[in-house]
Formats: C-alpha cells, sequence, structure tokens
C-alpha cells in the first residue's frame, strides 16, 4: 500500500514537471515572438524616419517657377541672370 502511495505521488510529481516544461516552453515562445515583433516594428518605425527625412532633405530648398520645379540654386542662377541683362 506505500509503495502504491509513493507511486501515485512520484506520477503526480513526473505529470507536473512535465506540464510545467510545456507551459515553459509555451511562454518563452511567445515572449520571442513578442520580441520579434517589436524588433520589426521599431526598425519599420526607423525606416519611415529616415525616408521621411530622406525626402525632406531632398525636398529642401526646391520652389517652383513657372510651374517647373527647380533648386534654389537654379532660382538664383536665373535672377542673376535675369538682373545682368537690365545692367547691361
Amino acid at each position: 500500500m506505500l509503495h502504491a502511495v509513493q507511486l501515485e505521488e512520484d506520477q503526480d510529481l513526473l505529470s507536473t514537471e512535465v506540464l510545467f516544461e510545456h507551459e515553459m516552453k509555451q511562454i518563452e515562445d511567445d515572449f520571442d515572438k513578442s520580441r520579434t515583433r517589436l524588433r520589426e516594428r521599431v526598425l519599420e518605425g526607423l525606416e519611415e524616419r529616415r525616408r521621411r527625412a530622406r525626402e525632406e532633405k531632398e525636398g529642401e530648398g526646391v520652389v517652383s517657377v513657372g510651374g517647373s520645379p527647380c533648386t534654389l540654386r537654379d532660382v538664383d542662377v536665373l535672377t542673376t541672370y535675369s538682373l545682368s541683362r537690365f545692367h547691361t
């Protein structure tokens, strides 16, 4: 009788350990998935910021003259050319 009780306790302990290991594995898997998703979101955010910064940098100094986009350097050249025509 005592031996049967000991076997039952051992079986219960083994079942509990197996269940615990299974739950720990599930928690670790969920954590890894969450960490991966978070990393992807952070990288996407950084890429979006870089894209916007690049677009802003490329768009800096762009104006429209006569319906055509040109840079401020182009406008300066046009202004210098136009003004020089009046001084001759």
